[in-house]
């Protein structure tokens, strides 16, 4: 006798969100009573600690004044809301009103599909209604370079007999950085961003000092301690 193993539940979940995403998901807009709730579209979101916008927007289709309360919940893993979590709103009869909340993605956060659930709040002729809406939204974040004490060999980049070479469209330099009285610390060839736990960043601008410039902008350590900061190139 053959004993066929059930599915799992996070198997199913994950077939379930699939179908969602193919079949097309409409669970961001619903109506209670007089009220219809709706959240617009969100990302993908592909940075993390880069606040996002929750875009809201309430009809009331009723004959009276709706007072609304309205909440964001069901954030999971490493999102977090920015700011106010509930919003109070009055919307006229045959109106609509826009309301914006705030999340963010911290360190840990995957690339993946998520929910956020907007709860409202209302009575109407005396009966107490809840419009629950979901918005799926998805995120794409690149997984975060590593630091190691061995550093890449530097790509060699040539420079042609009285040519100048403009270091800040170089992108095989290797960057390095420590804290005081430790060892050294590298990242991977063409790195550009900021160490999530020393703070030392590197990245490549435009800025302005009374005049415009392209730059290379640096910043050594400062999380976890005092430190320094390098770039390396092989010319």
């Amino acid at each position: 006798m053959i004993f066929l193993k059930p599915p799992s539940i996070s198997i199913l979940l994950i077939l379930s969100v699939l179908v969602l995403s193919v079949q097309g998901f409409d669970g961001h807009i619903v109506q209670e009573g007089p009220l219809k709730l709706s959240i617009g579209d969100i990302g993908p979101v592909q940075e993390y600690g880069q606040p996002q916008e929750v875009t809201v927007t309430v009809q009331n289709k009723g004959e009276n004044i709706l007072p609304v309360q309205l909440r964001m919940a069901g954030l999971v893993d490493e999102w977090r809301a920015v700011g106010e979590i509930t919003q109070s709103i009055d919307i006229a009869p045959n109106q609509e009103e826009t309301v914006t909340f705030r999340i963010k993605a911290g360190q840990g956060a995957y690339s993946a599909l998520y929910p956020v659930h907007i709860y409202a709040d209302f009575t109407e002729s005396g009966r107490t209604y809840t419009a629950h809406a979901v918005q799926i939204f998805e995120s794409h974040f690149e997984k975060p370079a590593t630091p190691s004490t061995i550093g890449e060999a530097i790509p060699l980049t040539v420079v042609p007999e009285s040519a100048a070479a403009r270091l800040d469209l170089i992108k095989t330099n290797r960057v390095g950085w420590q804290y005081f009285r430790r060892e050294m610390m590298y990242m991977p060839v063409g790195w550009e961003g900021a160490v999530p736990e020393s703070g030392a960043s590197f990245s490549r601008g435009v800025i302005n000092r009374g005049t415009t410039k392209n730059s290379i902008n640096m910043h050594p350590t400062w999380g976890g301690g005092p430190g320094t900061i390098f770039a390396e190139y092989h010319l």
